[in-house]
C-alpha cells in the first residue's frame, strides 16, 4: 500500500508497519527504532505508525479511510448530513426543518418521565429545562439558515403546544399566544431568531477576509443569471429583515459588530 509519509528513508504505510529501514523488512509500531534516530522523531514515528493502523482497523465505509486509501470514488448525492444538519443540492431548508421538528418532539416526549415525575415540580425549573433540551434540538442550526414564513409557523407552533402542555392550559380557556409567551417568560421563535442570526452574522464580520465563512457570506458572484419568477430569500434578506425590525441600521451593522460586547447588548437590547 502508498506509504503516506516519509521520515529518514522510512515509508510510513497504512497497514500500520514501517518499511524501508531495515533492508526491507517490516516494522509494526511495537518495534524500537533504530539508535541513529533522535528521541523526537522516535515518537513521531510510533505516533504515525498507531494512527495509521487505526485507519486500517476502520470499517471500509469510514469517510476517514476512504480519503486515506482512496478504495472507492465519492458518489454525487442529493443531500447530505453535515454535523447534524442536512444539506440538500436545492439550498433548501424544508427537509432540514423536517429533522428538526421530529428530533425536538421527541425530546420533548422523554420530559415527563425525567421531570414531571418529581413530586410537585416547579414550572419555572420545568422551563428552564425545556429551553435547554427541547429548544436547543429545534433551533439547532437556525442561525445560519433561511427561514420562510411557513417554515416559521411550524416552529411557532410546536412552541405553543409545548408551553400550553408544560403551564397546563387547555385549547378550551382560550389563551392567547401572547398571554401564554408571558407566563412562561420566554420569547417566540421568531424574536429567539432576531438574536440569534445577527449575533452569528457578527461573528463572521469579525473573522479575517481570508476565512472561508467570511467570503461566503459577503462574497458575490461575477457571473451568472438569475432565473424567471420570484427570486430565493436569501440568508441576507432574513439579516436585513431582523435588523430593521430591531431598529438597527442596515448600512452600518458590521461596524457594530465590530465589538463583541457591544454588539451583543445592541441586539439583546433591540428585540
Amino acid at each position: 500500500m502508498t506509504g503516506i509519509e516519509e521520515q529518514g528513508g522510512k515509508a510510513i504505510t497504512l497497514d500500520g508497519s514501517l518499511k524501508g529501514g531495515n533492508g526491507g523488512r517490516d516494522v509494526d509500531s511495537g518495534t524500537k527504532v533504530s539508535a541513529g534516530v533522535t528521541s523526537i522523531e522516535a515518537m513521531l514515528m510510533r505516533t504515525q505508525l498507531c494512527w495509521a493502523g487505526h485507519v486500517t482497523r476502520m470499517e471500509d465505509h469510514h469517510l476517514l479511510k476512504i480519503v486515506l486509501c482512496g478504495e472507492s470514488d465519492f458518489k454525487s448525492v442529493q443531500q447530505f448530513i453535515y454535523l447534524g444538519n442536512i444539506i440538500s443540492s436545492d439550498d433548501k431548508t424544508d427537509k432540514e426543518i423536517d429533522n428538526r421538528l421530529p428530533k425536538a418532539y421527541r425530546a420533548f416526549g422523554k420530559l415527563p418521565k425525567g421531570v414531571w415525575s418529581n413530586k410537585y415540580p416547579k414550572k419555572s425549573t420545568v422551563l428552564r429545562v425545556y429551553r435547554a433540551i427541547v429548544l436547543s434540538s429545534l433551533l439547532y442550526g437556525s442561525e445560519s439558515s433561511v427561514i420562510y414564513h411557513h417554515h416559521l409557523q411550524l416552529l411557532e407552533r410546536f412552541h405553543q403546544r409545548c408551553l400550553r402542555s408544560i403551564l397546563n392550559i387547555h385549547w378550551t380557556d382560550y389563551v392567547t399566544n401572547v398571554s401564554v409567551l408571558q407566563q412562561a417568560g420566554v420569547t417566540s421563535i421568531e424574536a429567539m431568531l432576531m438574536r440569534t442570526q445577527p449575533c452569528w452574522a457578527g461573528h463572521i464580520s469579525r473573522m479575517e477576509d481570508h476565512c472561508l465563512s467570511k467570503i461566503v457570506l459577503c462574497g458575490e458572484l461575477t457571473t451568472g443569471c438569475c432565473k424567471r419568477g420570484a427570486l430565493k430569500r436569501r440568508y441576507k434578506d432574513s439579516l436585513k429583515q431582523y435588523l430593521s425590525l430591531g431598529h438597527i441600521d442596515c448600512h452600518q451593522w458590521s461596524t457594530l459588530a465590530s465589538s463583541h460586547d457591544s454588539w451583543r447588548h445592541t441586539i439583546y437590547k433591540s428585540v
